[in-house]
């Protein structure tokens, strides 16, 4: 069924330009093989596309789109086994082309390009539904997963509005509403961002989703809508009846809390033991640390000083916020007292390691000097004057050099270490340095 009857007898019979007919021989026609796998293919895209001729986007429920999906992933399958057929037959028809007359290689190729493109053209439709399936598929699952996550959240909150009418004269219970009512605002605006997402969803769904499951999504967004804009305003009023309770001593109270909390983390920045050194990138990391510790304090201590201005006028009628402003203040003197005084040691320790590192290498170009005067002197073509002035001038070049500089290597190296910094690179150089300046003192003594 590939070819019409007019196709199939032109493969039997070639009309040449005078118009007499001659049967092609046996050995110039397609074989059985080639016209079996020919009409199977016809066959199969002749009824696939008759199928997906009216196949319409229409979405139902999960169970429904799934049993799609498997079908559009079952032909899509099938049509790449197809294009191995179509693989099969171009190359069989390559091999009978030049046994084919030019008019009837000419129609086939026709007719093979024609397979092709609609299998190509079956396969893009495939893929794009089974894309648009896929989707769909997951955009209602996140949906309906999103639906349950919000009623799930609107039940829980409710109870947490309804303790709207406590009295607020106590302060700890002003305090215990406020911290709910801020955590609830941020859950809002996190869930806000479900809504948003919701509404959108139920929109590009409801697009291409079947009556019954339109109406499903339809009604329960519009329900869902309802109850959040209940809560919005439930909460509205839960967060206005805070505020309008709100007084100064709490907003004195959120301050201070405020600079405690955030004491309470500096703290943390700097313990009392900060460990040993081994690296040198440890001293500038550690310095660097609380130099910019140091600069946030002080950037800080303005709100502390307004903080200690205002407790003297306001606080005489509220000890307990007087006695959390004192301890306030006690533990901001502790930590900055404790920041500067590692600013002071760390800055210390990085200008005695950057010391050592200046002198080890001083010391090093002078004994790159006493090596060089000491193996290139020779005796070699000089008289006793020469050998003399030579060795003389060795002389003076290591007594005249002071030892003060090697010296404090070691005394800047033993100090570093009583302070718990242990640095294997530069003791592995203090060392190389011990060795090499008693080595070349020792061959300077034996050459003078």
């Amino acid at each position: 069924m590939f070819y019409s009857n007019e196709i199939n007898s032109i493969y039997k019979f070639y009309i040449d330009d005078i118009g007499n007919s001659t049967i092609i021989t046996s050995s110039s026609t397609l074989p059985t093989h080639f016209t079996d796998i020919q009409r199977k293919l016809r066959q199969w895209l002749e009824q696939v596309e008759q199928s997906l001729l009216n196949d319409k986007v229409r979405f139902g429920d999960l169970q429904a789109i799934d049993a799609k999906k498997k079908i559009y992933k079952d032909l899509l399958d099938q049509t790449l086994e197809q294009e191995h057929t179509m693989e099969e037959l171009n190359v069989i028809a390559r091999e009978y082309y030049s046994k084919l007359s030019i008019d009837i290689s000419r129609r086939l190729q026709e007719e093979l390009t024609n397979y092709q493109d609609r299998l190509y053209d079956v396969k893009m439709f495939l893929s794009e539904r089974l894309a648009k399936y896929n989707r769909a598929d997951k955009t209602l699952s996140d949906f309906e997963r999103g639906i349950e996550e919000v009623k799930l959240w609107i039940r829980n909150v409710q109870p947490r509005l309804n303790t709207n009418e406590t009295s607020y004269t106590d302060s700890r219970a002003l305090e215990n509403q406020l911290g709910r009512s801020q955590v609830l605002q941020h859950e809002i605006r996190e869930m806000q961002t479900t809504i948003n997402r919701l509404n959108k969803d139920v929109v590009d769904l409801t697009q291409d989703a079947d009556e019954n499951l339109g109406r499903h999504l339809r009604e329960q967004m519009k329900e869902l809508n309802e109850n959040w804009s209940h809560i919005i305003s439930s909460t509205k009023i839960f967060s206005q009846n805070i505020q309008d309770a709100l007084k100064r001593n709490k907003v004195l109270h959120e301050e201070i809390q405020e600079l405690e909390d955030w004491i309470m983390d500096k703290e943390h920045e700097a313990p009392a033991d900060d460990g040993p050194i081994f690296y040198q990138d440890q001293i500038r990391e550690r310095l660097e640390q609380y130099q910019k510790l140091q600069t946030e304090l002080n950037l800080k201590e303005n709100i502390v000083r307004n903080l200690v201005l205002q407790g003297r006028q306001d606080l005489t009628g509220a000890p307990e916020l007087a006695q959390s402003l004192e301890t306030l203040v006690s533990n901001w003197s502790n930590l900055q007292k404790k920041v500067d005084t590692k600013v002071v040691f760390y800055t210390d320790i990085y200008t005695l390691h950057e010391e050592l590192k200046h002198l080890l290498h001083q010391e090093n170009v002078w004994l790159d000097t006493l090596q060089n005067r000491v193996f290139s002197s020779s005796n070699d073509g000089a008289d006793a004057e020469e050998i003399s002035e030579e060795l003389d001038t060795l002389e003076r070049f290591v007594k005249t050099h002071s030892k003060s500089s090697h010296d404090k290597i070691f005394e800047i190296s033993d100090r570093l270490q009583a302070t718990k910094v242990s640095l294997p690179a530069t003791n592995s150089l203090i060392n190389q340095f011990r060795i090499r300046w008693e080595q070349l003192h020792d061959d300077a003594y034996k050459k003078i």
